[in-house]
């Protein structure tokens, strides 16, 4: 009797032992099947060093959101657009000492970047989101990694031009050493930070003859204030975006530093923002022309850096006190 006990004992362990191994196998602690969609992890990094609301390495909970933290409606949340050397996107959005930062400048504008960080009083990025692999959005990348604690990266899944000189290669090895979990959205992406929630939309297709095209654009929502970015997306790219459903877009970096192209006008009448910003010191004229179509004040970071602020139910222009 003794012996048919042991056995069942031994039998259950083996049980339990396999099927714990088979939620794992994906390195995550979580089941496979439990994932979330469209979300590819590459380098899945260290755990230690990641902030206590985060989920660990995963952005999204169960239902696809974060909701540790205050919530989206609370406090202020501030947007800025920095004026860089040449024409270059490196926006900064933040609420108090946490940040989302979508894209990072040229390497010449590294220093800036970092000023302007500290000027906003931000210890820490919660989202790195790197749009595509062009210098003049990644390369102060590595300088940020190097000087604050970024919890996660998210690029597209890009290969082309040997991932554009090596900058996506260098970035992932230090994201590695780092113990960063980088992503590569491949379906729509859902997260929130508490303070915002975030709307990640990858390509549609696999490979582009622009690196431009792979452009990861995001929605980021604080309350009832919605913000659009839109990387370098050319037409192809826009059309694709033309197809989300939106919300009413208050504030809207358009695309390739106000360059226009056969979908500029259509999106402009999609989005109809009450705000455009174009990252470069001028627009062509087809983005002027939408712009006053629409009702939109347009402003160039070629001017100046340009800082709004979002009380979760309006967004303002922070000069405009």
């Amino acid at each position: 009797m003794q012996k048919s006990k042991s056995k069942t004992v031994l039998l259950w362990l083996l049980l339990s032992g396999m099927l714990l191994a088979g939620c794992r196998a994906d390195g995550s602690g979580q089941a496979q099947a439990g994932g979330t969609a469209g979300y590819v992890r590459e380098t899945e990094g260290s755990r230690e060093g990641q902030r206590p609301d985060s989920a660990a390495g995963d952005p999204a909970g169960a239902d696809g959101r974060n909701t540790a933290g205050e919530t989206a409606e609370s406090g202020e949340v501030h947007v800025r657009f920095l004026k860089t050397a040449d024409d270059a996107d490196c926006i900064i959005i933040n609420s108090r000492e946490r940040a989302v930062m979508i894209d990072t400048g040229e390497e010449q504008d590294g220093k800036r970047m970092l000023e302007a960080l500290e000027e906003q009083g931000v210890a820490a990025v919660d989202y790195l989101i790197l749009t595509h692999p062009d210098k003049d959005h990644v390369g102060g990348a590595a300088l940020l990694l190097d000087s604050l604690p970024v919890y996660h990266v998210l690029m597209p899944a890009y290969t082309g031009e040997e991932k554009k000189e090596g900058r996506f290669a260098r970035i992932q090895e230090s994201c590695e050493e780092k113990g960063i979990p980088v992503a590569y959205p491949s379906e729509e992406l859902a997260v929130s930070t508490g303070y915002l929630d975030l709307t990640v939309y990858p390509p549609q297709e696999a490979f582009y003859e622009k690196a431009n095209n792979y452009s990861l654009a995001v929605l980021a929502s604080h309350g009832e204030v919605s913000m659009f970015f839109t990387g370098d997306a050319l037409r192809i790219r826009s059309e694709e975006l033309m197809e989300i459903e939106l919300p009413e877009i208050d504030l809207y970096k358009v695309p390739h530093h106000g360059r226009a192209n056969q979908a500029t006008e259509e999106m402009f009448g999609k989005v109809k923002p009450k705000y455009a910003v174009v990252t470069a010191g001028s627009a062509e004229d087809e983005v002027k022309r939408s712009c006053e179509e629409q009702g939109a004040q347009l402003f160039l970071t070629g001017e100046k850096s340009w800082e709004f602020i979002s009380d979760g139910k309006e967004l303002r222009l922070a000069d405009e006190e």
